[in-house]
């Protein structure tokens, strides 16, 4: 997955690298947050390539949530807040594929990881993390942790990861998934070729 797309524009460039998945950020406080319509734009660029979408939204009402995923013709809605494993399992029994995400600091809890898989997550998201900041940090996260979630459920790996460092990472952790996105950027919310294809390959 290549996560903050900020434009149509750049859906060609991660399709021709060889990605599966693109991330789409629907978090107003994200510097690569965009508005609904351009992420239907977005959406639908990535579907003309063959790629799956990703919404990412953070404590957002689950209505709210379900609305746009059919709406701008989502794929997976990615969680990037505080929501309990009981808001995801709302949104798995309306249909829809749900990522949670996770940052692996001093309160992170296996437990919870294992319930949001219980209540229906495809995946879990562990990513860095940052006293300040939900995501996009350039921070790897803790890689022994991820290693012992990945034996037991579909994790997907964020955190940092880019041409230099992401096939030790799979070695070491052998996620289900990976995820990038400020590492591949020339500059916030634009992603450079060179390092999508480095990433991909």
């Amino acid at each position: 997955k290549v996560c903050g797309i900020t434009n149509a524009k750049q859906v060609a460039s991660v399709a021709e690298a060889g990605a599966d998945i693109l991330g789409i950020i629907l978090v107003e406080e994200s510097p690569r947050a965009v508005d609904s319509e351009t992420a239907r734009e977005i959406a639908e660029e990535a579907a003309g390539w063959g790629l799956r979408t990703v919404g990412v939204f953070a404590d957002d009402p689950w209505e709210e949530v379900e609305s746009l995923y059919f709406d701008l013709g989502l794929d997976i809605v990615q969680l990037h807040g505080k929501e309990a494993p009981l808001y995801v399992k709302k949104l798995v029994d309306k249909g829809l594929v749900v990522w949670k995400s996770m940052n692996v600091g001093p309160d992170f809890k296996k437990l919870k990881c294992r319930q949001f898989w219980q209540a229906g997550a495809e995946a879990v998201v562990l990513d860095a993390w940052d006293p300040e900041l939900r995501g996009g940090t350039g921070k790897t996260c803790d890689w022994e942790v991820a290693a012992g979630l990945a034996e037991e459920g579909q994790v997907v790996l964020a955190g940092g990861l880019n041409g230099a460092n992401v096939a030790g990472a799979i070695g070491k952790v052998r996620p289900w998934g990976i995820d990038a996105s400020s590492c591949l950027e020339s500059e916030v919310g634009v992603k450079d070729p060179k390092k999508l294809s480095s990433y991909v390959a």
